[in-house]
């Protein structure tokens, strides 16, 4: 009976070793994140509970070593990389200027700006701050947003964008963008106001900004609906005296701190042009033009002189000791009208043709209408005049202390082609009688010695041509003044 009893026990113990050897195994080979989630062997490592053993009797499935680890409904004690990142370093919130620039995104789209550029999105996290004034942006395909605190958040883009970019943007002159891109202008314009200026933009004009005393007459003027249009330019500086310019669709600007800012057009503004602009006599402009005189006329005034315009007879500048004359004689409503010439030097003086006549400076002012022989002492000259009109200046010679030439004004009234004095027994060719026996006459005397001798009160010419043809032209009755 005992060697029947001791088999069983023999037969189990044997099992119960193999049990633990085959849950030793799957210990063995377990990873060890599971084995250290894992607090304590599974139940079923164990030999099966069964008192009997049977032919089916196995090692539970459970502990059968396997490449991957049960799940196990226990959270791992090691965080994952990603959620140690999410506990760690959770998601920074946005500033006030990403989140404005992020709001003016959702308003405009992307239609206006386009899309965010590559690697970034519109929530307002790839929006980069740090600007001048405590600034934000964030560039898109098609233009940028930019904010400030006192600005808000603007976008610009397009062809306005670019010429904003040539000025440095918000670092240049024209600062931030106080507005966004408004459009539905004047042919087809759009434009953009910024804190130091703004940008217009047409398809025939390009981008042009406007800023300072320029941009306010243009604005006085009324803006792109104003005679001047847009700008085709920029403004332009560096000019004499430090002035600055900018030319538009109908005419152009130009400004210094000593004039200030002034328009000029049409026909004057080309006179202007062809004498050399600001370095011509005019110099700068001082007011606008100005319009609504006789015969529809208009007129500018300059550093240097005014500038006239009529239909008939064009622009013409009048400056000087000639505008001084022109005035006295109560400018284009006087009866010299407008000018029908720019002035012009003759015979030491000078002359300017107007359409009642021609005001020439540094003669007598009788000397100035109708037909006149004007002898002046002081140059010792004779200057035939038609209506103020120099027509031949000729060398003059006059009487000797003796006998002094009188002053005044005359009247021819006699001629003689071929005359000799009586009284002095001399040849006086061509002689043309004014006052008693005092005429003006060829002196051989004069064209041989020249000022070194005189006259006995006439008035002697040297030049043989020269009295020739002055003795064709004079009329009886012409006057002769002498004066100086």
């Amino acid at each position: 009976m005992t060697t029947r009893f001791r088999a069983p026990r023999s037969r189990a113990w044997r099992r119960a070793v193999t049990g633990v050897a085959l849950a030793a195994a799957a210990v063995l080979m377990t990873p060890v994140g599971v084995l250290t989630a894992t607090a304590a062997p599974s139940e079923s490592a164990s030999p099966s509970p069964s008192a009997t053993p049977t032919a089916t009797a196995s090692p539970s499935p459970s502990a059968t070593p396997s490449g991957s680890p049960s799940p196990s409904p226990t959270p791992s004690s090691s965080p994952s990389p990603t959620s140690r990142a999410r506990t760690v370093a959770p998601k920074a919130a946005l500033s006030e200027g990403q989140r404005a620039v992020a709001a003016k995104y959702r308003e405009v789209g992307a239609a206006t700006v386009g899309k965010p550029i590559s690697g970034q999105d519109g929530s307002g996290k790839d929006v980069r701050c740090g600007l001048r004034d405590g600034g934000c942006y964030q560039r898109f395909a098609s233009g940028s947003i930019h904010w400030t605190k006192a600005t808000g958040a603007h976008f610009v883009r397009g062809s306005i964008f670019d010429a904003w970019h040539k000025q440095s943007w918000e670092g240049g002159f024209l600062g931030y963008p106080l507005t966004d891109e408004r459009c539905g202008l004047k042919d087809g314009g759009c434009y953009q106001t910024f804190q130091g200026g703004s940008i217009h933009w047409t398809r025939g004009t390009g981008a042009h900004w406007t800023r300072g005393t320029v941009r306010s007459k243009w604005s006085d003027m009324g803006w792109e609906q104003s005679l001047l249009g847009y700008p085709l330019t920029d403004e332009r500086c560096g000019l004499k005296d430090g002035g600055c310019y900018q030319t538009f669709q109908g005419g152009s600007i130009h400004w210094t701190r000593g004039t200030g800012a002034h328009w000029t057009r049409g026909t004057i503004r080309s006179k202007w042009s062809a004498m050399g602009w600001e370095r011509s006599s005019l110099r700068y402009p001082v007011s606008d033009e100005r319009c609504g005189l006789k015969n529809g006329g208009c007129y500018q005034i300059f550093q240097g002189g005014l500038m006239y315009w009529s239909r008939p007879t064009g622009a013409h500048p009048v400056a000087g000791s000639v505008l001084s004359m022109y005035k006295a004689r109560g400018y284009e409503r006087g009866s010299y009208g407008y000018p029908t010439s720019d002035a012009y030097g003759v015979s030491g003086k000078t002359s300017q043709r107007f359409q009642g006549g021609y005001l020439t400076t540094g003669v007598d002012k009788r000397c100035l209408t109708g037909r006149t022989m004007c002898v002046s002492k002081k140059d010792r000259k004779l200057r035939w005049m038609v209506n103020g009109q120099v027509l031949k200046t000729l060398d003059a010679r006059f009487g000797c202390p003796s006998s002094p030439s009188d002053n005044g004004s005359f009247k021819v009234y006699f001629k003689s082609y071929n005359h000799t004095s009586t009284l002095y027994n001399t040849w006086m060719p061509r002689a043309m009688f004014y006052h008693g026996g005092e005429a003006v006459h060829y002196s051989p005397d004069f064209a041989a010695r020249g000022y070194a001798g005189c006259s006995h009160g006439c008035t002697n010419i040297r030049d043989w041509n020269g009295i020739n043809w002055l003795y064709k032209q004079v009329r009886v009755g012409d006057r002769v003044v002498v004066y100086g």
